[in-house]
């Protein structure tokens, strides 16, 4: 046989030979394409170039969510990794971490994943539809170290754009207090207004020396005015008492007479004037007590004025 027709004859046998081989080398080919599919994604996606590669969001899994928000969890993505400035993963957490063959809910595999990725910090999460047309979100923040959080949140915007915005403001914590920024909010305690009056408490009033005067100078009158009475009533019996047998007795009856009428006005008058000076000095002192040293009014001043057949007090009061 010549060597040209031995080279012919080789394709049939070899084509029996390799056929289970191509078939294991297109199973391993296609594995190694989607293999190297989603490494070509993380590595693009964390590239120096687009963002700061400490950081990482992966999308957001809804889940249940009305037509007019199918949209919302990108958008929420996108708004949370501005905020605390990290790049968006173009995979699912699940995808990287199966690249790993491993379970996210592990730290062991998320410590790997951040590692395979070169950062140093993963966020993900979930968003689930709930009943009066809120949703929640759920995220969980990865640290290398390892430190793990989770923190659920109830959002209640009514556009995708409102719901990015109180995600943002509400998982502030989660990240250290990074949010976007925002009008800071007014003090919602009340402070005094401008025209609200001052209560003025002042210290209690003193009563004056004059004030005592008053009282004290109102019950010696008083006093006085009671002696003079009862001096009048001891002429009275006198005169009721004396003789009248001659004229000399009737002139001394008169006089004595006389005598007692004096002695009884001047008793009422200064027994009058005594308890109106008694009673003004009281209610002064209970004024001044209760009133500021500046609302004090001035001394009064109580003298006698003498007149025709008796006396006079006069009561003088200035402010």
């Amino acid at each position: 046989m010549s060597p040209v027709r031995t080279i012919s004859s080789l394709p049939g046998t070899v084509g029996a030979v390799s056929g289970p081989s191509s078939a294991a080398i297109g199973r391993v080919s296609t594995r190694l394409q989607r293999i190297a599919i989603i490494v070509c994604a993380l590595v693009a996606i964390s590239s120096p170039a687009f963002a700061d590669k400490r950081a990482q969001v992966f999308p957001l899994s809804g889940s249940g969510l009305p037509d007019k928000l199918a949209t919302a969890p990108a958008k929420l993505t996108k708004a949370l990794a501005t905020s605390i400035s990290a790049v968006v993963a173009s995979v699912p957490i699940e995808d990287a971490a199966g690249l790993l063959e491993c379970d996210p809910e592990n730290s062991t595999c998320l410590a790997a994943v951040a590692k395979s990725l070169g950062v140093e910090r993963l966020v993900f999460g979930t968003i689930s539809s709930q009943a009066g047309g809120k949703l929640k979100v759920t995220l969980t923040r990865f640290d290398v170290g390892p430190d793990r959080q989770q923190q659920t949140f109830e959002l209640a915007g009514g556009t995708t754009e409102q719901l990015a915005t109180e995600l943002v403001k509400a998982s502030s914590s989660l990240f250290g207090g990074v949010s976007i920024e925002e009008d800071p909010k007014p003090d919602p305690t009340p402070g005094p207004g401008p025209d609200k009056p001052v209560e003025d408490k002042g210290v209690p009033g003193k009563i004056t020396t004059g004030t005592w005067a008053l009282v004290g100078g109102g019950a010696v009158l008083a006093a006085a005015g009671v002696v003079m009475l009862a001096s009048a009533q001891s002429i009275k019996r006198d005169v009721q008492n004396a003789p009248t047998d001659t004229l000399d007795d009737i002139r001394r009856l008169r006089a004595l007479e006389d005598k007692g009428v004096q002695r009884t006005l001047i008793g009422n008058v200064m027994l009058i004037g005594g308890g109106a000076a008694l009673a003004a000095g009281v209610v002064r002192a209970i004024i001044q007590r209760k009133s500021t040293p500046s609302a004090v009014a001035d001394d009064p001043i109580v003298q006698p004025v003498p007149t025709e057949g008796g006396a006079v007090i006069m009561l003088t009061v200035t402010r």
